[in-house]
């Protein structure tokens, strides 16, 4: 197989890659797979992108979902000498 991808899979990895990394021990080699790639050819590609600089970061965004959030996460302090509510 070709050490680089081709346009359109340069194109579904960039699209694949702004939702976000899969949630797997690999996630290089899941893009791959998606992609009809290999693991090393997408790794390949995010190294050419970043050393373009075309990345500002990679890393792990949390997203926390309100609705699983039944109580606020302080308490409120009414009244006298620390008498919680």
């Amino acid at each position: 197989m070709n050490a680089t991808l081709d346009a359109s899979q340069a194109l579904a990895l960039r699209r694949l890659l702004e939702t976000g990394l899969p949630l797997e021990a690999r996630p290089y080699q899941a893009l791959a797979r998606q992609i009809g790639a290999e693991e090393r050819q997408v790794l390949a590609q995010v190294g050419q992108w970043q050393h373009q600089g075309l990345f500002r970061r990679l890393g792990l965004a949390a997203q926390c979902a309100a609705h699983l959030y039944r109580q606020p996460l302080h308490r409120s302090w009414q009244g006298g000498a620390g008498n919680p509510r």
